[in-house]
C-alpha cells in the first residue's frame, strides 16, 4: 500500500566510496546522487535542505593485566549542507509529483576508513 503523505528517498549513484592510496596521498572521491521528494498530494513548502555529516565512532575494549578498560570516542570530521530551496517568506505549492534534486560532494581522501574488529570498531 502506498503512503498518501510525502516521502523522501536518497538515491546514490554508487553506494560505496572507494579511496585508494595511503592516508597522505589518497585522492578524493565523489559522493553523488539524487534526493527525491515523492508527493502523492499537493503540499506547501518554504525550504528544503539536506545535511551530510561524517562521524568517527571509536570503541576499543582492552584487557591489560587482568583489568578491562574501554575507550569510547565520537567526533564529527566532515559536514556539508545542500540548500535545495532557500527559505521563502511565502510557501510554494508543490505536487502531486516527484521532485528530484541532484547533489554531489567531493570527499577528501584523508578521511578515516571503516574498520570492524573483534574488540574494536
Amino acid at each position: 500500500m502506498r503512503s498518501s503523505g510525502p516521502s523522501l528517498e536518497i538515491i546514490l549513484d554508487r553506494p560505496e566510496l572507494l579511496v585508494r592510496g595511503s592516508f597522505d596521498e589518497a585522492t578524493p572521491a565523489v559522493l553523488s546522487g539524487r534526493l527525491v521528494v515523492h508527493l502523492h498530494e499537493s503540499i506547501r513548502v518554504r525550504s528544503l535542505k539536506m545535511v551530510f555529516s561524517g562521524r568517527v565512532d571509536t570503541f576499543v575494549n582492552q584487557n591489560q593485566l587482568g583489568a578491562i578498560s574501554a575507550k569510547d570516542e565520537h567526533r564529527e570530521f566532515i559536514t556539508h549542507e545542500w540548500q535545495f530551496l532557500e527559505s521563502q517568506k511565502h510557501a510554494l505549492a508543490w505536487g502531486p509529483e516527484d521532485k528530484v534534486f541532484p547533489f554531489d560532494l567531493v570527499v577528501p581522501g584523508d578521511n578515516p576508513e571503516t574498520v570492524m574488529a573483534a574488540l574494536s570498531k
